[in-house]
């Protein structure tokens, strides 16, 4: 599996056994800057945003997201 995260706005989960398309995808509200992963959850920063979301084998589920006070 390869987690990626781009300016297109996007997060998306491949398989790389067929990387014809993402196994699932979830969009941003602005381009992603970078994202760290640890265990099975993936943290993405866009714009003044932080993303949490999970990772399983099948899926991205985005959990939260963290707004600057």
């Amino acid at each position: 599996m390869l987690v990626s995260a781009s300016s297109d706005k996007t997060v998306k989960l491949w398989d790389l056994r067929n990387v014809s398309k993402a196994i699932t995808s979830f969009k941003v509200e602005n381009p992603v800057e970078d994202f760290c992963l640890f265990e099975d959850r993936i943290v993405v920063a866009q714009g003044n945003t932080l993303t949490l979301a999970k990772i399983n084998d099948i899926s991205i589920r985005r959990m939260n997201d963290f707004y600057p006070f």
